[in-house]
């Protein structure tokens, strides 16, 4: 099971950097690729586990609010200024609704459009901040600097560095179960080991790439706040499977299983990095 899951590592993680590196439209394929999948996923675990939901117009909200975010709200900057992505979200909430207004058959109509709603929102709007990021400038002097490819970056390292540790420490000391009803494997002693590499890896982040941009403490609180995130993100995508009655989302990334398995961490890490790197007025 190690060995398909290093083989997997090893294909992605260089796929992931180098649209990273580039950004601009290669980054948000590549976004917009882990999106698709990933509300596949969703869409096909719920109806397996009865939450019917509609497919088609999930895979519709995922192109146009991504595309809305990438178009509308990466040139102009935060959300509030770029209202078009939040206009675009409620458009496509008020055509899954109308959808069940118009349906003969009425069963489980909430259920169906409340199911939609949640997956789209959590996996591609949620992650979708990963757009606004890439693009991020922070203020210096008169003027601007672009920061967004490192912005990237340290988050992708501190999510890494937190699911490498977490796996590590609890594989090797695990012992007291750290939300056994939903996810009997893992611990507390990972979740806290996974923590201390995520901050120390962040803290090494913004000595080598970030100086410019954060202080010491800023990149502690970040990563801490990264890594806290992160792993409740990933309890959510296992209370997700627990409920639909399945243990991986899918099989598609051998050692790893779906793509939600894998990038699970990115749900709520990037919307709070997002903010909170909004909140210090130095980034925009």
């Amino acid at each position: 099971m190690v060995f398909p899951r290093i083989i997997t590592a090893f294909v992605l993680a260089p796929l992931i950097l180098i649209t990273v590196w580039f950004g601009t439209l290669p980054f948000f394929l590549l976004v917009l690729g882990i999106s698709l999948l990933g509300v596949w996923e969703y869409c096909l675990m719920a109806e397996e586990g009865g939450y019917p939901n509609q497919l088609i117009l999930s895979i519709i909200g995922v192109v146009a609010i991504l595309s809305a975010l990438f178009i509308d709200g990466v040139p102009r900057g935060p959300l509030k200024t770029a209202p078009n992505t939040i206009l675009i979200l409620v458009f496509w909430a008020f055509i899954v609704f109308f959808r069940e207004v118009i349906r003969k058959d009425d069963d489980y109509s909430m259920l169906r459009a409340i199911t939609t709603i949640t997956g789209v929102v959590l996996i591609a709007f949620f992650m979708g901040h990963l757009l606004l990021i890439r693009d991020m400038r922070f203020v210096e002097g008169g003027g601007f600097r672009l920061a967004g490819r490192e912005l990237v970056f340290f988050l992708i390292f501190v999510v890494w560095g937190v699911d490498t540790g977490a796996w590590f420490v609890g594989k090797s000391w695990g012992r007291i179960p750290l939300a056994p009803r939903i996810s009997p494997k893992k611990t507390w002693e990972g979740a806290i080991g996974g923590t201390v590499v995520g901050c120390l890896v962040g803290w090494l982040s913004r000595e080598i790439f970030l100086r410019y941009g954060l202080s010491v403490f800023e990149a502690l609180l970040f990563s801490l706040i990264i890594a806290v995130t992160a792993q409740v993100s990933d309890l959510i995508e296992s209370l997700m499977k627990r409920s639909f009655g399945m243990k991986d989302s899918s099989q598609l990334l051998p050692g790893h299983g779906g793509i939600l398995d894998r990038f699970d961490g990115y749900i709520f890490a990037a919307p709070f990095y997002y903010y909170l790197l909004l909140g210090t007025g130095r980034f925009f």
